[in-house]
């Protein structure tokens, strides 16, 4: 019984690894289901997917490509981190268009009171 924990914990660990190192898919699950141990090992030798990693910053809102070395950085960010150049007003607009979007998404939403 305590092999049964065992393997279906390695088996629940196996996608959230690869996820994290930007693989996805249904087959990383099926392949975690029938051989977690072997599929372990695999995401532990492949290389980073980085350009799904970049993809999912991106996609999040809180990253956005350095306008003069085009690595992803922090929105917030006023420097740089690779090449050490000032972005801050160069990202301006799209902190602002981020900020809109945020307003709208809360007009958005329904208020609900809790009544009288």
């Amino acid at each position: 019984m305590n092999y049964l924990y065992i393997y279906v914990i390695g088996a629940l660990i196996c996608p959230v690894v690869a996820s994290q190192r930007g693989y996805y898919g249904i087959g990383w699950v099926i392949y975690s289901l029938l051989l977690w141990p072997l599929a372990l090992l695999h995401l532990l030798v492949l290389p980073k997917n980085r350009a799904a990693i970049e993809r999912r910053e991106l996609d999040s809102g809180e990253f956005v490509r350095c306008p003069h070395c085009a690595e992803v950085i922090k929105l917030g960010a006023k420097v740089c981190r690779l090449c050490g150049r000032e972005v801050a007003e160069e990202l301006a607009p799209a902190r602002a268009y981020r900020e809109f979007e945020r307003r709208v998404e809360e007009a958005q939403e329904p208020n609900i009171s809790p009544g009288p």
